[in-house]
This record gives C-alpha cells, sequence and structure tokens, in this order.
C-alpha cells in the first residue's frame, strides 16, 4: 500500500458539524470514481461522524484528516481526529519556492497523498522562516501553496481572482465555496499579479480564509 495513491481530506468540524460538507462530499464523490475506489460515500461520512462523536469532548472545535487507500480486493481508510482552533490562526508569511513546479499538464485536483512537492515547499517555507510557499507551474503560472488556494484582488476591475484550475492547483473545498458564492472568479496569475496586489489571501478547508501578512519575492 506504501506504493499506492490515495485521496485525503482535510475538515473543520465545528459543534459537532462538518463545514462545507456539500464540498467535501463532491470532491470525494470525485476522487473515488477517479481511482476506482470501492467504498460509498455516504458510508464514508458515517464512520467520520462516528469518530468525531468520540471526540466531541475535546472541544467545540475539532480537525478532521481522513485517507482513502485503494486495495487489490478492497479500501482502507483511515480517520484521524484532533483538537483545533482557528482563533489562534493569524495572517500567513509567503515566499516562492525555489526549483519546484506542478505539473499542470498531470493534475487531477485532487487532494491526494502524493505530496511531495507540497512537503518540499512547507520545508522551504521553514528554512526562510515564512509560513507557506507559493508554487508555480512548468508554464510559470501561479498555482497555489503547500497547503492553500490563493486570492488576490484586482483593485482596477474590483475583483476577487484565484488562480485557473487549468495552473494546475487542487480543486479546494473552500475555493470551491467562494466560487459558487460569486465571491471570486478564476484567473491565470503570473508572480507579477501578485507582487502588485494590494490585497492577497489564502484559503482552505480547515483554516477558512486568511490574510497574508507578508509576501516576499
Amino acid at each position: 500500500m506504501e506504493n499506492t495513491t490515495g485521496l485525503i481530506e482535510t475538515m473543520y468540524v465545528l459543534e459537532g458539524q462538518i463545514a462545507l460538507e456539500a464540498y467535501h462530499r463532491k470532491r470525494l464523490g470525485e476522487g473515488l470514481s477517479t481511482y476506482h475506489i470501492k467504498l460509498d460515500a455516504d458510508k464514508i461520512f458515517s464512520e467520520i461522524y462516528k469518530a468525531i462523536e468520540r471526540h466531541q469532548q475535546e472541544g467545540p472545535e475539532l480537525k478532521v484528516r481522513f485517507e482513502i487507500f485503494p486495495t487489490p480486493t478492497a479500501s482502507s481508510l483511515q480517520i484521524k481526529v484532533s483538537a483545533f482552533s482557528r482563533k489562534e490562526l493569524k495572517p500567513v508569511k509567503l515566499g516562492f519556492a525555489h526549483e519546484l513546479r506542478i505539473n499542470a499538464a498531470s493534475s487531477n485536483h485532487l487532494k491526494t497523498t502524493d505530496r511531495e512537492i507540497y512537503d518540499e515547499a512547507l520545508c522551504q517555507a521553514e528554512e526562510k522562516g515564512m509560513d507557506d510557499m507559493i508554487l508555480c507551474n512548468e508554464r510559470g503560472e501561479i498555482a497555489e501553496t503547500g497547503i492553500f488556494n490563493l486570492l488576490w484582488h484586482d483593485e482596477t476591475l474590483q475583483q476577487w481572482f484565484t488562480p485557473a484550475l487549468s495552473s494546475g492547483c487542487v480543486a479546494g473545498v473552500q475555493r470551491a465555496y467562494l466560487l459558487d458564492s460569486g465571491k471570486l472568479q478564476e484567473r491565470i496569475c503570473f508572480p507579477e499579479d501578485l507582487i502588485k496586489a494590494k490585497s492577497i489571501m489564502v484559503c482552505n478547508a480547515l483554516r477558512g480564509v486568511l490574510n497574508v501578512a507578508e509576501l516576499e519575492y
């Protein structure tokens, strides 16, 4: 199983309820189909809620991370629930990853256990005293960071944008919600677009939306 790519979902739970659950279910369903995993999404979420119930004494906010691996005869499901607090989150500091490129041509936009490039970006961030690093694709377009989708505000158009899926980013759950709400639009993004932007944010399902306090090029 160590050589098999699995699916990941990381979720924020408040008062026993998974935030943006419908979006997690949709992405999970797409992943199960793509990787031919013979597990039913409803049964998976039933197991997740059982795990959440067992951990409710840890506080009103929880983090759930689950991984699903296809195997020759069945599928392996791993669920981990832990305490979490959005109140402790702060604006993030970002840099640009060096010698790392997202392969947009081969991206399926799912969140998987194939995370070597993301882990390396986070290692670079730690070395530089940053929170995360921005990853570009083979065409020089900005895709995402190690753990976040990116958002930036165009002052001229008075509109928030996020890199297009065609740039190779993961189809983030929080990103999808913001797109559906009409608060966000997709656009190809290059480093200069972020550098000149007056407002930049990042988002993911666990942490929500956070301001970018510093961008180092």
